[in-house]
């Protein structure tokens, strides 16, 4: 596969050279490749966001350098350079419906593609084709984006990131706050993008459902260090390593700890509901014919 983004030996220190420094990011030597899907995860401080926020130059290394693809970050990049990544690069931030700020749907989609050189004649089609991207109907393009839905006010959020046609999109918890049909949908939507549309993704989560669900890499923080970078599945079959980042494995994976508990014993280690129920119907069906012999 084809490299999106490199970090290597990236430091970033907050407030540095005074008495209140503090590493953010120490010494992080990262590879994403093309089509990815990324989760991000790791209690609260431990550089999560600093790390995103420097993919797309919103932070830079305090030391060592970022690339993406054939954009170039370091401590010393000019503007030109950190708008080059911009243009490759989407991010959505939590709750992106307070990002929100035009007087329509139409004109929030086509903020950022107009800033970057759009042309007037083309922002219609640039509008419309986004908003079905995200699952939306044309009618609500003329719309004061004030007037939907929480979880639509998200997809126009998205809609407007993806307009300018990144090649990588950043997400940080992007389904906070939503209901569980809410969190689906973006969810399948990202997901969505990522095998239609060659998105590669990058997701800040806490949901380990999520992790187990969609994601083909975990790497877990802490202390601005990267402790874990693999598979989810050996991740949640690390009980340890669990413990140790202060991370729960999902719903599904204690379920089946219960179920080793009081003597059923499973081929695998599932850690989707899915799996989960396929492992069950394979040993009903394993018993049955047992039985019928």
């Amino acid at each position: 596969m084809d490299q999106r983004i490199q970090f290597k030996e990236v430091d970033h220190i907050y407030q540095p050279n005074t008495p209140f420094a503090s590493f953010a990011l120490d010494h992080i030597n990262l590879k994403i490749d093309d089509n990815d899907f990324i989760a991000l995860v790791g209690h609260t401080g431990s550089g999560k966001s600093t790390l995103i926020q420097h993919i797309n130059g919103l932070l830079l290394p305090t030391s060592g350098s970022v690339e993406v693809r054939d954009s170039f970050l370091n401590h010393d990049s000019k503007p030109k350079d950190i708008y080059k990544a911009r243009k490759k690069v989407g991010i959505v931030f939590q709750q992106p419906e307070n990002q929100l700020f035009e007087e329509t749907v139409a004109k929030d989609i086509v903020f950022s593609p107009k800033n970057f050189g759009a042309k007037d004649d083309q922002l219609d089609a640039i509008a419309k084709t986004n908003i079905k991207k995200v699952g939306l109907p044309e009618s609500l393009l003329n719309r004061s984006p004030f007037d939907l839905s929480g979880g639509q006010m998200r997809r126009v959020a998205i809609a407007g990131v993806l307009a300018s046609n990144p090649d990588i999109l950043i997400l940080d918890e992007p389904t906070a706050g939503l209901d569980p049909q809410g969190q689906i949908e973006i969810m399948n939507l990202i997901e969505d993008l990522r095998l239609n549309h060659n998105v590669t993704v990058v997701l800040v989560t806490h949901q380990m459902e999520i992790v187990a669900q969609y994601a083909n890499r975990v790497i877990v923080l802490n202390q601005g260090k990267i402790k874990f970078d693999g598979a989810p599945r050996s991740l949640f079959q690390d009980d340890d390593l669990l413990k140790q980042m202060h991370l729960t494995a999902p719903e599904t994976v204690n379920f089946f700890n219960k179920l080793i508990e009081t003597g059923v014993h499973l081929n695998g280690f599932p850690i989707t509901p899915n799996e989960l129920s396929q492992m069950l119907l394979k040993q009903i069906n394993f018993k049955m014919s047992e039985n019928n012999e």
